[in-house]
């Protein structure tokens, strides 16, 4: 039986700083850098005014707000920063190595905004990372999971696109962190499972945050708007092994949104199990970032190579291509041209093919190339959303094209 071994139901009427501390601990007083607008509050921070505070506790939830920097604060105290957000982590009172972490809570729906739920060693070292997930505000129906390990942080960034609205209610997200995979859940549904790299066998620690992007950055830009929005969070709870076996679920486990009723199973999918639109990026030292959108573990497309290369014009959306940002345009006018993409399960010999329809990759040029242009976006970060912007307003127009070959 699991046992657990940290748990905060969050149902006082103030923070438990004994299980709880403000900000990186070695940024003590707050925290930004150049992809941020907003600094991560420490309310004890010296000359700190009151309404500068970011976190509550009532009604059986925390709150981490995220708010435009009131004008009674400082700059200098902040970073300069136009927005104020926070911060939460277990640094001095909770890490381990392996298990099973939970969080149920419901993130804001603001421009640029990123909610997140994450652990980082004990140590201190700036990897691994387990992100768990992050949430961008502009898209709150697509979770994005993460394992950074190495010097350089190289990673596997997760996307599931389609799922619940997580701004419109409390959903859980989940980890099992295990000696052989690191496998991620959303109301109890699994979304991904990747090998544990060599480098997770150490203590971690977890974190909360909630903060505001800059232009280019992960998760977007503001819209220029006074913000006022607050990540709640219903629990935490830790395990030393998963506790949802043999039959035990969560009674808190919502429904896994649109995936499950709109994408049919591919692939050799369970019947009851959704299609994931999957969004994966890997890079490691000296080596270019390589790029890649799956559906139900299909690549759809082609690989995209984000630091160097040159695109490559073969027709075929199946052949391996090449692209750097400068030659995005040409990538994919070269996927549009090929007409409706007919992609091969990798890896899988016999396996299913999956048809898209000739406006996808048009979708994807238009949509892409515009947050490019407009400074919004890197391109992993304006393919991966344009890619689920279509998937999101064409729900109808995809699900008669998707059929076995």
């Amino acid at each position: 039986m699991a046992k657990l071994t940290f748990d905060d139901e969050f149902n006082g009427d103030s923070l438990d700083t004994s299980k709880w501390q403000y900000v990186y601990d070695w940024s003590p007083n707050g925290y930004t850098d150049p992809g941020l607008s907003s600094w991560l509050v420490n309310p004890n921070a010296p000359g700190m005014p009151p309404d500068a505070n970011t976190y509550s506790v009532a009604d059986g939830a925390l709150s981490i707000t995220l708010k435009s920097t009131p004008p009674d604060v400082p700059p200098s105290l902040v970073g300069n920063d136009p927005f104020l957000g926070g911060q939460l982590t277990t640094k001095h009172s909770f890490s381990q190595t392996y298990g099973y972490f939970e969080v149920r809570m419901q993130t804001p729906a603001v421009a640029g905004a990123s909610s997140a739920f994450w652990a980082l060693p004990e140590s201190g070292a700036q990897t691994p990372e387990i992100d768990t997930p992050e949430i961008e505000g502009s898209s709150p129906d697509a979770t994005a999971c993460s394992l950074h390990s190495g010097p350089s942080g190289g990673t596997p960034l997760l996307w599931d696109y389609g799922g619940p609205n997580t701004s419109a209610g409390y959903n859980v997200f989940a980890v099992d962190w295990s000696p052989s995979t690191v496998t991620f859940y959303l109301n109890g549904r699994q979304e991904f499972q990747e090998p544990t790299p060599a480098d997770y066998g150490q203590p971690m620690y977890l974190l909360l945050d909630v903060l505001e992007g800059a232009p280019q950055s992960w998760s977007g830009s503001p819209d220029g708007r006074p913000v006022n929005a607050a990540l709640r969070v219903d629990y935490v709870r830790a395990y030393d092994s998963d506790p949802y076996v043999n039959g035990v679920t969560n009674p808190d486990w919502n429904d896994h949104g649109i995936a499950a009723s709109i994408f049919p199973p591919v692939g050799g999918a369970r019947a009851d199990e959704a299609a994931v639109l999957r969004f994966e990026s890997t890079f490691s030292p000296g080596a270019a970032a390589v790029s890649a959108v799956l559906f139900d573990g299909i690549q759809v497309g082609a690989d995209l190579q984000t630091l160097g290369g040159v695109a490559a014009s073969g027709g075929d959306p199946t052949a391996p291509t090449q692209a750097s940002v400068g030659d995005l345009t040409a990538f994919l006018q070269d996927y549009a041209r090929a007409g409706p993409a007919i992609v091969n399960g990798a890896g899988i010999p016999g396996g299913p093919k999956i048809a898209l329809p000739p406006d996808f990759a048009t979708a994807v040029v238009r949509d892409s190339i515009n947050a490019i242009q407009a400074g919004d976006a890197s391109l992993d970060q304006a393919y991966g959303a344009a890619v689920a912007t279509f998937f999101n307003a064409e729900q109808a127009a995809i699900v008669a094209p998707l059929v076995p070959a």
